[in-house]
Order: C-alpha cells, then sequence, then structure tokens
C-alpha cells in the first residue's frame, strides 16, 4: 500500500511497519514498560464522541483559527517528536513541509534532528520550540535566545520528562544512538534496503541543537534512557 491509498492512521502505522527495520519502529510506535500509559492514552481519545446537530446552516464552514497569534487552516499543531531523521532523511523539514501544505504549525523538538536556525526558515507559523530543561541551564538559555533571534512564535516547555521511560521494546531490540547493530537487527535493517541504503549517507545522526556542547554530546551506544537521565534536569519545580 502506497501513501495514496492510506484513508486512516492505521493504514499509515502499517505502512511505516513494513517500510522501517523493527528497532526503528519500535521506537516510533512503543511505549515504556507493559506500556499501560500509553494503551490508555489511545483508549482515552476512542472515548470523545462527535455530536451532530441538526438543521444547522453548514452550506459556509471554516476550520482556520489563531495559535499563538498566527492563522492556521487547522485547529491542529503537529507536536515535537524527536530523532525524526531516523524516519524520513529530511528529518523536521520535511514535517515542516507537509505542515504548510496543509497551513498547520509544527513545534521542533530539543531533541531534533534539524537545527533551530534551519527549522526557523523551513517552517511554517506559528514556528514553535519544544524546551526541555537541561542540567547545563547556559545551554537551556542558549537555545531560547537561539528560538528568538531566529523569529520562533513561542516555546512549549515540557516538564512530565523527569526521567526517560523504560522502553522495552528498545532494549531487547538493543536500540541505541545511533542504532546499534546486532546480529538480529543487522537482518532486519537488510531487509529494509529502502531505509538502510539512504541512511548510511546521511550526515552523522545527532542532536544538531546540543551537540556543539560537549557535555551535551551523544556518545556512541548510547540509549535514550541514559541521555535523557545524564542530561535533564530532575529537579525542575
Amino acid at each position: 500500500m502506497g501513501l495514496e491509498r492510506a484513508v486512516n492512521i492505521a493504514d499509515l502505522r502499517r505502512i511505516a511497519a513494513r517500510r522501517l527495520p523493527r528497532p526503528v519502529f519500535d521506537y516510533l510506535d512503543g511505549g515504556a514498560d507493559d506500556e499501560k500509559a500509553l494503551q490508555r492514552s489511545i483508549a482515552a481519545f476512542a472515548d470523545y464522541e462527535i455530536l451532530p446537530r441538526a438543521l444547522v446552516d453548514i452550506s459556509t464552514r471554516s476550520f482556520g483559527t489563531t495559535l499563538f497569534g498566527c492563522p492556521v487552516a487547522w485547529p491542529i499543531l503537529l507536536a515535537p517528536t524527536g530523532l525524526t531523521r531516523l524516519f524520513h532523511s529530511d528529518a523536521e523539514s520535511a514535517v515542516a513541509r507537509a505542515a504548510a501544505r496543509h497551513g498547520v504549525g509544527y513545534c521542533l523538538s530539543t531533541l531534533g534532528t534539524t537545527t533551530i536556525e534551519d527549522f526557523g526558515r523551513s517552517a511554517p507559523a506559528p514556528r514553535l520550540f519544544q524546551v526541555y530543561i537541561f542540567k547545563d541551564r547556559g545551554l537551556t538559555a542558549e537555545m531560547v535566545a537561539r528560538a528568538r533571534a531566529a523569529g520562533y512564535d513561542g516555546l512549549v516547555l515540557t516538564v512530565d520528562t523527569v526521567t526517560g521511560g523504560n522502553r522495552e521494546r528498545d532494549v531487547r531490540n538493543g536500540f541505541a544512538l545511533p542504532p546499534r547493530l546486532t546480529l538480529r537487527s543487522a537482518l532486519d535493517y537488510a531487509m529494509h534496503p529502502f531505509w538502510s541504503i539512504p541512511a548510511l549517507s546521511r550526515e552523522r545522526f545527532d542532536f544538531v541543537n546540543v551537540s556543539h556542547q560537549a557535555g551535551a554530546r551523544i556518545p556512541p551506544g548510547t540509549s535514550l534512557i541514559r541521555y535523557v537521565a545524564e542530561q535533564f534536569d530532575p529537579g525542575l519545580t
């Protein structure tokens, strides 16, 4: 199935499962421990109902609104997602182009793989930057200043990640940054050449907005759990 034939999110998930190596898909699709919170989040969305009202004039309708003072075509914001280069060779810039086509805003993750400045030039308004509070407060302040200088419209402060979740799928797959090969994962990568061959020719995987600080770089083979534990400030109040 190609993207043009996808009619819902479940179709997109099936396409991703076929196209991505298992360790990469599991990182995208999985949650922590027994994934109870993930299951409850899905169930919570299923509880929402659309209540129709009859005999209401809908001959003229608009879904547009404003977010952070910027007009958008839909009351939707594409949330920050780390490690985006794992899923598309153009990383966050590809998502920004899709957001622009549909008139919605997009938020760059602190752990994004596109620089604050490059994203600011490619993303539609509202341009937002997600802020994690690092133990190195100077690094955090520097990123906020860079977002301001690049013309961002707002900040999204994330406070619910005081420690990394124990993502059991990632542990079983040996998933690390950059991805570490095991016999099982090597075979899986070999079976997904449309992902693996471009990945080999890409620039080195990195969290480009923090890697200029020696203390915030990703040591080879580091798990995301370990990185979060070492870098994010658990004393935030």
